[in-house]
């Protein structure tokens, strides 16, 4: 892993979503290493849900069908990152412009990131 790599077990609070992702790049964690934390969900979160889902399938309901909504896509994080380069150019835009976090609030965001 990339040198941001060191923060991934601090930040990552076992959600690999999109939000896991946007809290990575705030830290300045490589995208690679965004992308890898964000697919552990598919390793370790969505085994984790199968047996939850039994219910549902007794009950006659195709469990492939959900599979997109508990798993995670490359697609999915592309679509994102994507969307926030399109409508801002930058992801220090998006946080600026589109969360209105202005740089200070940023960097009080990265230092409490960190201490976690």
């Amino acid at each position: 892993m990339g040198s941001g790599s060191h923060q991934l077990c601090r930040v990552r609070a076992s959600d690999g979503s999109a939000v896991g992702a946007l809290r990575l790049t705030l830290l300045g964690v490589s995208r690679q290493d965004v992308y890898h934390d964000y697919l552990l969900t598919n390793e370790q979160l969505v085994p984790q849900l199968r047996p939850r889902l039994k219910p549902f399938a007794d009950a006659g309901g195709d469990v492939s069908l959900l599979e997109p909504v508990i798993g995670v896509r490359t697609e999915y994080l592309d679509a994102a990152f994507d969307e926030v380069t399109t409508t801002f150019g930058s992801f220090e835009d998006y946080l600026s412009k589109g969360l209105r976090i202005d740089p200070a609030a940023q960097q009080q965001l990265r230092d409490r990131l960190v201490e976690q």
